[in-house]
C-alpha cells in the first residue's frame, strides 16, 4: 500500500488495484468487467468464469479489510449485457455488502444495461459525479474545466525493460494535477500503456505499489543489463 495525495485528501492506493480513503471509509475501482468471460465464449473462446471468481474474492477481501461503508465502482463494472443476471447475482451475493452501499458510475459497457443493474437495486450515476471537493469519472478525458477527477477506462499500465527482460504491470497513474486513473480491478483485462517519464506512475509488482521515483521492480538480470522504465 502506498499514500497518495489527491483533491486534498489522503488516498491509500492498495496493490489488490483499490484505491481506499480511511476517512470517509470510502473504496473506489474501476473496470471489474463482469461477464467478459461469458462474451468470449459466445465467440467461441473458451474462457473460464475462474478469472472473474478471483476477481470478486480480491474485491471481497478489499471490502473486508478496509470495512468499507460506501464501495464505488468508477464505470464498466459490466464487460456486456449479454448473460449479465448470473454475474450481477454472483456479484451481489459473493460480496461482503450488507453494511456497504455500492453506487457505480456508468460507463461506456454499462449503458446498454443501465436499466437492469437499476433493477438490481444497484445505484447508478452518470459520468462524472460529484464527490466531496472532487468528482468521480469513467473517462479521464474531460471538454472543459472540471473539479480534481478520479476515474477508469485507460487501464494504466507501465513497463519496465532490460536488454532481456520486460516486466509490464498496471499501475495507478496521475495523468495530470488534476487526474488521477486507477488501474483496471479486474486481471482479465489488457492496457494503455504509459511513459513514467511524463505520467506518474505507481506500479503494482506482486504484493506492492510502487512510488514513482525512479526504481524498477527487481528482475533478474545480467551483470551488463541496466533496467529501465518505458
Amino acid at each position: 500500500m502506498t499514500t497518495l495525495e489527491f483533491g486534498g485528501m489522503t488516498w491509500i492506493a492498495r496493490a489488490d488495484r483499490s484505491l481506499w480513503q480511511p476517512e470517509r471509509r470510502t473504496l473506489v475501482i474501476a473496470d471489474l468487467h463482469l461477464a467478459k468471460s461469458h462474451a468470449f465464449r459466445r465467440a467461441g473462446i473458451p474462457i473460464s468464469d475462474a478469472i472473474e471468481r478471483d476477481d470478486l474474492t480480491r474485491l471481497n477481501q478489499a471490502i473486508t479489510d478496509t470495512r468499507a461503508s460506501t464501495l464505488w465502482i468508477l464505470g464498466d463494472l459490466l464487460h456486456s449485457p449479454a448473460g449479465l443476471g448470473p454475474h450481477i447475482a454472483r456479484f451481489l451475493q459473493e460480496l461482503s455488502l450488507p453494511t456497504t452501499a455500492v453506487h457505480v458510475i456508468l460507463g461506456n459497457h454499462d449503458q446498454a444495461a443501465a436499466k437492469a443493474l437499476a433493477n438490481a437495486g444497484l445505484q447508478t450515476y452518470p459520468d462524472p459525479t460529484p464527490w466531496e471537493s472532487i468528482e468521480f469519472a469513467h473517462f479521464p478525458e474531460s471538454t472543459g474545466p472540471h473539479r480534481p477527477r478520479i476515474a477508469g477506462h485507460m487501464h494504466p499500465m507501465v513497463t519496465y525493460r532490460s536488454r532481456r527482460d520486460r516486466l509490464r504491470f498496471p499501475c495507478f497513474a496521475y495523468i495530470d494535477e488534476d487526474t488521477l486513473v486507477l488501474p483496471a480491478f479486474t486481471r482479465f483485462s489488457g492496457g494503455s500503456d504509459l511513459n513514467p517519464r511524463q505520467v506518474t506512475c505507481y506500479p503494482i509488482v506482486a504484493d506492492q505499489v510502487l512510488s514513482p521515483d525512479g526504481t524498477p521492480p527487481t528482475i533478474e538480470l545480467d551483470a551488463e543489463d541496466s533496467p529501465c522504465a518505458d
